[in-house]
């Protein structure tokens, strides 16, 4: 009778758990930036927006476009600095900062 209650115990006590699959993280879709206008086409618009608004800039610095779809244009000149963000679906002038040297 003792050994009845005893090895209900450890059989309790050692017994293993059974667990399904474990779920996994699903990953996000990479961000897809549609087509839009090139590189060059920002630095046109740029350089357009840059003038319009009478400053000197004659050549452009540094150029990248991020994942969000923005393109950043900075361009320099003998007097003015200028950082413009362009959209790069429609060719937009987002933001434009000047600075004059």
């Amino acid at each position: 009778m003792r050994a009845l209650p005893l090895a209900a115990a450890l059989a309790v006590l050692s017994g293993c758990i059974v667990a399904g699959p474990r779920p996994y993280a699903v990953q996000p879709a990479p961000v897809v930036v549609p087509a839009g206008i090139s590189q060059d086409q920002a630095v046109d618009v740029a350089f357009r927006a840059a003038r319009d608004r009478g400053l000197d800039v004659d050549r452009v610095h540094h150029v990248n476009r991020d994942s969000s779809g923005r393109w950043h244009v900075d361009l320099r000149g003998r007097r003015d600095k200028v950082k413009v963000l362009v959209d790069a679906r429609d060719g937009r002038v987002l933001k434009m900062d000047s600075k004059d040297r």
